[in-house]
């Protein structure tokens, strides 16, 4: 399997980057206790500390703020890290920052030792989470990939979990393809892929179970039922490989499904989505090379895609039935195809937006090459979108009631 380019994916941006400004600030603020507390740590830490803000995207503001807080309110800051940094995740992210500045330290040495251990004794990890993160940390300085791994290993087999993004970004040699035969996801559970994992074989998700997608690089043969579970994409890589059924995400009985930028390629041998019921939510997607069926065929309750592209569908994009309402907004649709409505079908007797986009080279056996609306009713609309090469030429949105209101 090839999952280069990955080492940038993970280090280009902390891990705690996309948080609200006001952690990212007691999280800066946190590691400045170590970076601004003493003279000689300013001078020994100052560059890789700016280094840190940096990557955690902290504006300017905040950067200020912390100087100013550092010299006149340090314990009240202090008392709101402790309090606002609870997450385990979090816990351990800080932890690392702080190890890799304190081995930069050399005059203020003694210091820095105090802030972490002073640090380790308020966040009251376990000694098996202490081993993990000093191993770790030791094996990232030293290049040491075999001797990460058997530590995050040794650290999940004791129950503990880390996020891949995380171990990638302090050490970006780090790599670990999880392999799985397939799974089942049981009431009551939740599983987490994330970074490379090979699935060989179908994942169900039971009624109560939950399955999340968060950073993955997945290389999958086989598809996704949820009967009643919950599923969420958020920064995902999948690549379908083969799949077992029509589409590579089966859905039914489930509240809301959400994709956020996430790339799906299925690899020409499948569908993407069938959604019988619940919410559906997409946002600065990539989504392509589906084949025999629609890519997205939605039968629920609402959905919303925003700033997403679909591309490759051999049997149309987008289809819309029974009674689905969709609002649809900055979205690219390519190379679509069908008998009607290369780029979106629709039968769905709910209303349904189209605004602010593009359909490039769709094209429609008999009618509407980038939209076809079964029903010319109230309640669905085109509004400022484009069609170019879409075939057949002549009325590309066919059905939009907005254009015979007039």
């Amino acid at each position: 399997m090839d999952f280069s380019g990955e080492k940038t994916k993970y280090t280009e941006r902390h891990p705690m980057a996309d948080t609200e400004n006001s952690f990212k600030y007691l999280y800066a603020f946190g590691l400045g206790v170590m970076a601004m507390g003493h003279m000689r740590a300013i001078t020994e830490l100052q560059t890789h500390y700016e280094h840190i803000l940096r990557r955690l995207q902290l504006s300017d503001h905040y950067r200020e703020q912390i100087v100013g807080d550092v010299n006149n309110y340090l314990e009240a800051r202090l008392t709101d890290v402790f309090r606002q940094i609870v997450r385990k995740e979090e816990r351990y992210c800080l932890l690392l920052d702080l190890f890799q500045m304190q081995e930069m330290a050399l005059w203020s040495e003694d210091f820095c030792r105090g802030i972490v251990e002073n640090y380790l004794q308020v966040f009251h990890l376990s000694d098996a989470e202490c081993d993990f993160l000093r191993t770790f940390d030791r094996a990232a300085r030293a290049g040491d990939v075999k001797r990460a791994v058997e530590a995050y290993e040794r650290f999940r087999k004791q129950g503990y979990e880390i996020s891949y993004r995380t171990l990638k970004y302090f050490f970006p040699d780090f790599e670990r393809i999880s392999r799985f035969p397939g799974m089942t996801i049981h009431v009551g559970e939740t599983v987490v892929l994330d970074g490379p994992v090979e699935m060989n074989g179908d994942i169900i998700v039971e009624r109560g179970g939950s399955l999340l997608l968060y950073g993955t690089e997945l290389h999958m043969r086989g598809g996704i039922r949820l009967q009643g579970g919950r599923i969420r994409f958020r920064d995902a890589n999948v690549q379908v490989l083969s799949c077992s059924q029509k589409y590579f995400l089966e859905l039914r009985d489930t509240a809301v499904v959400q994709m956020e930028s996430t790339v799906i390629d299925c690899g020409g041998c499948c569908g993407l989505l069938l959604q019988e019921g619940g919410r559906l939510i997409i946002n600065s997607c990539r989504l392509s090379h589906s084949k025999g069926v629609p890519m997205i065929r939605f039968a629920g309750s609402t959905a919303t895609m925003e700033r997403t592209n679909l591309k490759e569908g051999g049997n149309g994009l987008l289809y819309l039935e029974k009674a689905a309402k969709m609002k649809i907004v900055h979205c690219l649709f390519q190379e679509g195809s069908s008998e009607y409505g290369g780029g979106i079908y629709s039968e769905s007797i709910g209303n349904v937006l189209i605004s602010d986009s593009r359909f490039l080279r769709c094209q429609a056996k008999y009618l509407g090459g980038a939209v076809y609306f079964k029903y010319h009713k109230y309640g669905q609309s085109v509004e400022d979108c484009q069609a170019k090469d879409c075939k057949p030429e002549e009325q590309p949105f066919f059905h939009n009631y907005e254009e015979t209101k007039i």
